[in-house]
Parts: C-alpha cells; sequence; structure tokens
C-alpha cells in the first residue's frame, strides 16, 4: 500500500514539474512575441534624374553590425560619420534598367534627433549612370545590417513620387529584406502630369478640413465681416450687398496672408519654430472670439485678418517640409495645396454665408454671433493650455470632432436661420396690425 502511495505521490510531481515548464514557456514566448524587434526603415524618394534613400537604422543593431560605439553627441558623431558612410555605401547596389550599376552616394548621416528615439537616419543618393536613363526600373540590393544579423528585417516604401501622385501622408509599401533575401526589384507604375499637383490638393483639403483652429479663425472673421461697428458695439448691417462685401474682404486678406507665408516658408526663405507659431494661432482664435463678441479693432479686420493669414502659413507650410521635393515640384506643390485649402475655405463661406444672409435683419444673428464666439473662445483657451503647458482640456476634444459633422451643422445652421427669419417677419406683421388697429 506504501508503495502504491509513493508511485502516485511520484507521479503528481513529475505532472506538476512538467506543467511548471510549460507554463513558464509560455510565459517566454508570449514576452518574446510582445516585444517586436526593431526594423530598419527604407523610404524610396523619387526625383526628376535620381533615387533618394531615406534610411532609419536602430541603433543598437547599427552598432552590432558596424562594430562601433556610435554617439548620440552631434560633435562626437562627426568623427565617426565617414566611417558609417563608408559601411552603408559597400552594403547598397542599385542597377537600372539596362542593368549598368548606379551611383551610391551618401548624402547626409544623422545621429538620434531625441532622447527618445534611438535610430541613425541617413539620405542615401542613387544616380543612374547615365543622365537618360530612366527611373521606372530599380533592381535594389541592399544589405545594411541585414548581413551581419540574419533576423533583422528591413521594410521598403515609396514615401514620395511626384509624377505618380504619392504622398508621405499616403506612402506606398513595396515589401520587405531579411532572413538571407537581399535583393528586390521594383518596377514604377504609370505616371501623370498632374498626379503630384492632385495629390498636394487633396492634402491641402485634408490639413484645413481637420484644422478645426484654422476653420474656426475663418467662421469668426465671417461673422465679424457681416458685422459693422457703431459706438463700441456690432450691428447688423442689414443688406446682403454689404454683408457679402464685408466678408470678401476679411476672407481675401487671410488668404493673401496665408498664401503670401505658404510660398515663404515652403521655399525655406521664411522658417519658425513650429511650436511658438501653434500657439500664435491658438491665440489668433481667441483674439479674433473676443472681437466677435465686442469689437476691438474695429474697420480693421482685413489687416488683421491678413497679418493673422501670415501665421496660419507658416502653419501649412511645415506640412510640406516633410516631402523633400524637387525644385522643379515645389511651385505645383505651393499652388496645389493652397488650392486645396481654398477649397475648403470656399466651402465654408458657402455653407456660412446664405444663413447669415437670412439673418441680417434678425436679432438671430446676435444669438449665433454670441454661440459661436463663445465656442471658438473656449477652444482656443484650451489649444493654449495644450500648446504651452501640455493639458488637454476634454472640451478641445469634442471640439476637433466637429468637422465630421459639418454637413449636419451647416444644415442646422441654415434651418434655424429660416426659422428665425420667419419668426420674425411674423412679428412685425403682427405688431404692423396692431398699429393700424389702433
Amino acid at each position: 500500500m506504501n508503495i502504491y502511495f509513493l508511485r502516485i505521490s511520484h507521479f503528481i510531481r513529475v505532472i506538476h514539474a512538467a506543467l511548471t515548464i510549460v507554463i513558464a514557456g509560455m510565459f517566454v514566448s508570449s514576452a518574446c512575441f510582445a516585444h517586436d524587434m526593431p526594423k530598419s526603415s527604407v523610404l524610396l524618394h523619387y526625383r526628376q534624374d535620381h533615387v533618394l534613400l531615406e534610411l532609419r537604422l536602430p541603433i543598437d543593431r547599427l552598432e552590432i553590425a558596424t562594430g562601433m560605439v556610435l554617439s548620440k553627441s552631434s560633435d562626437t558623431f562627426e568623427k565617426q560619420r565617414d566611417a558609417l558612410g563608408s559601411y552603408i555605401s559597400r552594403r547598397i547596389q542599385a542597377r537600372g534598367e539596362g542593368g549598368d550599376l548606379w551611383k551610391v552616394e551618401v548624402e547626409s548621416l544623422q545621429p538620434p534627433v531625441s532622447v527618445n528615439i534611438d535610430e541613425v537616419r541617413a539620405l542615401v543618393r542613387l544616380i543612374p549612370s547615365r543622365k537618360d536613363e530612366s527611373l521606372t526600373d530599380l533592381s535594389l540590393r541592399y544589405e545594411v545590417i541585414l548581413r551581419e544579423i540574419a533576423t533583422h528585417v528591413a521594410v521598403l516604401s515609396i514615401q514620395t513620387d511626384w509624377d505618380r501622385g504619392v504622398l508621405a501622408n499616403q506612402p506606398e509599401l513595396i515589401g520587405s529584406l531579411g532572413f538571407n533575401e537581399y535583393d528586390i526589384h521594383i518596377r514604377r507604375g504609370n505616371s501623370s502630369r498632374f498626379a503630384g499637383f492632385l495629390g498636394m490638393l487633396d492634402l491641402g483639403v485634408e490639413h484645413i478640413s481637420d484644422g478645426v483652429d484654422h476653420v474656426l479663425f475663418l467662421i469668426t472673421l465671417i461673422l465679424s465681416g457681416a458685422l459693422v461697428a457703431e459706438n463700441g458695439r456690432w450691428k447688423n448691417r442689414g443688406s446682403a450687398k454689404g454683408t457679402v462685401l464685408g466678408i470678401m474682404w476679411s476672407v481675401s486678406a487671410f488668404t493673401i496672408g496665408h498664401s503670401i507665408s505658404l510660398a515663404l516658408g515652403a521655399t525655406k526663405i521664411l522658417i519658425l519654430p513650429s511650436e511658438p507659431v501653434e500657439i500664435v494661432i491658438a491665440a489668433s482664435v481667441l483674439i479674433s472670439a473676443i472681437h466677435c463678441l465686442r469689437p476691438i479693432y474695429p474697420r480693421r479686420e482685413a489687416w488683421v485678418a491678413g497679418g493673422f493669414g501670415l501665421v496660419h502659413g507658416l502653419a501649412f507650410a511645415s506640412s510640406l517640409s516633410v516631402f523633400n521635393l524637387d525644385p522643379s515640384h515645389l511651385i505645383s506643390a505651393v499652388l496645389g495645396f493652397n488650392f486645396g485649402i481654398e477649397v475648403v475655405q470656399i466651402a465654408v463661406v458657402l455653407a456660412v454665408v446664405p444663413s447669415l444672409i437670412i439673418l441680417s435683419k434678425t436679432p438671430g444673428l446676435s444669438f449665433i454671433r454670441f454661440a459661436v464666439s463663445i465656442l471658438a473662445g473656449s477652444a482656443a483657451i484650451g489649444w493654449l493650455f495644450e500648446r504651452t503647458i501640455g493639458w488637454s482640456s476634454p472640451f478641445t476634444i469634442i471640439v476637433d470632432k466637429l468637422p465630421k459633422h459639418a454637413f449636419e451643422i451647416a444644415s442646422c445652421l441654415f434651418l434655424l436661420s429660416i426659422a428665425c427669419r420667419t419668426l420674425f417677419q411674423l412679428r412685425l406683421a403682427s405688431l404692423n396690425k396692431k398699429q393700424r388697429l389702433k
């Protein structure tokens, strides 16, 4: 009997040990799968006469591959630049349609730009052997890190291709290299002369549509343009012609302002840090909202709109800086992007102005002005806190979702304006009737 119990006890211990090993293995494997190995990114930028590779290389894997201890300090990294550039150029090979080798030049190397980014960035220029050679076919052999670390993976994508309308906001994934696979053949699709322009137009539409601060500033401009200051207070213009002309002056000045600074910023003639620009934009919304409540710069709305437009244009220009476009494409890019912005501005004007014209002879315009001013001012205060001290207001999170309901908001505004006009006319008719009876 004792032997029987001993055997059962031994069997239980064996099962317990086996389960422990299995469970531990599950935790180890799940931890391994949960932590992805860092990958390299190879971003292709097609230019008129060459292809630019933008490499983003994990610094720890790059150190293993090169045997170098890479510094995050710019001064120390500068001393390692030549050796690192030589390593990268030896690990990249490109051939064109005819099979001739292309020239490989390391254009720039950049250490990690912040403490939170552990990658080295490099720009590598692939230059065809003949000036008239097409960029349609590219056979790329890429071995940076991959040859030394067999488990490393490099993900390739086309980041910008102007002639095909491929832009940084919608890159085109090509494939990946690794596990002793170093070669890839890249064939470009059909190109069009206007593809890049149309792509920039779409980007401009998307940028201004998502930019609630720009749209709210525009709406406050439209509202103040529909009014006239008299004795320190707002008064309805009363006529459709006066309302339209007042709005046109303010909106046109804003358009001219942001178009000038967009061109200057995109060509890098005028460059300012994005943080102070975003803070000034939030302040512009707040000032314009206060002006809608009570005139603080009467009869100077167009000048103020143009001045703030210069600041808004610098924010628009920062969206173009990520593309590293050829100078030959820059003019088309600015025109396309700006045209996209204007399309949305015109849509906002067409959605709002008819309602304001209907309301121009009613007290309802004052109610709309007050509601929009409070909304814009509250959102602007939230953006100021967010862009200065990093505090996110729950109210601004709600406001940021308003563009998704733009059609419904415009429709409600139009119906409200008709209702206000109808009630106002009925009240006037009732008062006139009473006066006649007297």
